[in-house]
């Protein structure tokens, strides 16, 4: 999965010794950046890194994807981006998660809410995915292009001959040899 670091069996164990993230759990960062949350997806085995806390929502009476949209949407939000505005690395702890006020309808409307978010946002997910998966083929494409520069498999002086004689439609330019990889990547992401 895209984003994930695996670790040993032997590591897993010891920092699962405490408790095992389970599908339906919520994942709640503490720092760098504090209030991100994700549900525990099922058939991945997941530890905890630093700087995480494993919420367990008894699932009779909270929603975990319910509780998530609440964190990114809902007063703990708001709670969060006051307790970490003008802090270099905003921080909580247990007891600052454990205060966060939570509006909790009954489970069924939860899950009726849970739903209307996921019908009306099905095209953007759809879109996102699709668009970073062209991303990441774009990515392979400029590192097999470069690798076959690099190793002569691709001869383009002739191609660098012509560069100068392409118009530029009075656009200032900066020679692509100029360009670091660093400044590559910082065009990539975005603001």
């Amino acid at each position: 999965m895209k984003g994930t670091y695996c670790t040993s069996l032997e590591a897993f164990n010891a920092w699962t010794r405490r408790g095992r993230p389970e599908p339906g759990d919520v994942i709640f960062t503490r720092e760098a950046p504090a209030g991100e949350a994700c549900v525990v997806p099922d058939g991945i085995d997941v530890c905890l890194g630093q700087r995480t806390v494993l919420l367990k929502p008894n699932k009779q009476l909270l929603s975990a994807q319910f509780l998530v949209y609440a964190i990114y949407a809902g007063p703990p939000h708001d709670e969060i981006t006051m307790a970490t505005q003008g802090s270099t690395v905003g921080h909580f702890n247990v007891s600052d998660i454990g205060a966060l006020t939570l509006l909790l309808p009954p489970r069924g409307e939860q899950d009726a809410i849970v739903a209307r978010i996921r019908e009306q946002t099905a095209g953007l997910e759809h879109t996102i995915g699709r668009l970073n998966r062209e991303i990441d083929l774009l990515r392979e494409y400029r590192t097999r292009l470069v690798a076959d520069v690099v190793t002569g498999k691709l001869d383009v002086r002739d191609a660098a001959r012509h560069l100068h004689d392409v118009p530029t439609s009075g656009a200032a330019t900066e020679p692509v040899d100029d360009l670091d990889e660093a400044e590559l990547d910082d065009e990539e992401t975005p603001a």
